[in-house]
């Protein structure tokens, strides 16, 4: 990365957003496998 500056907000926003799809991601293939 050219800028250290726009790489770490980059990764503040990845994080950010993992965070909240998390949860989601978590408990909807989750459950689909244990009832599957």
């Amino acid at each position: 990365m050219a800028d250290p500056d726009l790489a770490r907000q980059l990764t503040v926003d990845a994080a950010m957003a993992f965070n909240c799809a998390w949860p989601d991601l978590r408990a909807y293939p989750v459950s689909s496998w244990v009832t599957a």
